[in-house]
């Protein structure tokens, strides 16, 4: 299995800003007097690491109150998969002022990438896109992967990590690029890859497992004028 992504080279506390030139609060920035080129790239860098623990730090602390607080309510009908921790994800609503959905993703990217695959060179949306892996050894692999090209000084995008997942290889940048011959010509992919995108938040949640026959009829009677346009074909 490949060494752990993780690396541990500071602490919160070293966020601090070495100077008073910058002033930071809950609404944002204020420079007070003028920076020097490197002095903005140590801020940039330093707001980077701030927003990429957030993303990490919220999601820690909803996992936890799901598993110290959470109480499953339970709704007829709905697969286990689906069932919210209402008393938390409520709080937590409340608190932030973020909705359900918002929080859940927090709370899945931490609970899927466990800070032992974590590497902190990495943005948050980037440790998102390997979440969905199913298990440890594939997580390790892209986040490596993905480290390695950015010491390089070859950076891969989420867009494109997300895409050389799918393909099972790092794709090149010029195979993101899009066809010129395709430009400006509509076609199905993506209402293709929202149905497709749909059935992975099915398959995700069990719905396959616990659908009744008649949610499963209802679901196929829904998807018939699809299978009508594809006979004409």
């Amino acid at each position: 299995m490949p060494a752990p992504a993780t690396t541990t080279s500071g602490t919160m506390t070293d966020l601090v800003l070495p100077n008073q030139k910058v002033v930071l609060s809950d609404l944002g920035m204020e420079v007070t007097e003028a920076l020097s080129f490197e002095e903005w790239l140590e801020v940039g860098a330093k707001i980077g690491r701030v927003q990429r623990a957030t993303g990490f730090m919220l999601g820690d602390w909803l996992v936890y109150g799901e598993r110290r607080f959470g109480q499953r309510t339970f709704w007829p009908d709905i697969p286990t998969a689906d069932m919210i921790y209402r008393k938390v994800y409520e709080a937590a609503a409340n608190l932030h002022g973020m909705d359900w959905q918002t929080l859940q993703t927090y709370a899945y990217v931490s609970r899927n990438v466990p800070l032992s695959l974590r590497n902190e060179s990495l943005s948050w949306e980037h440790h998102k896109k390997v979440a969905k892996l199913k298990n440890d050894f594939e997580k390790t692999k892209w986040l490596n992967l993905a480290a390695e090209m950015k010491r390089a000084k070859k950076p891969v995008s989420t867009r494109r990590l997300a895409r050389s997942i799918e393909a099972g290889r790092l794709l090149s940048r010029d195979e993101m690029r899009p066809d010129e011959t395709d430009r400006g010509i509509e076609n199905c992919h993506p209402y293709v890859n929202g149905i497709v995108a749909f059935f992975g938040k099915l398959r995700r949640a069990g719905w396959f497992e616990s659908a009744s026959p008649e949610k499963r009829a209802a679901l196929k009677s829904d998807l018939q004028p699809v299978v009508d346009l594809y006979s004409e074909l």
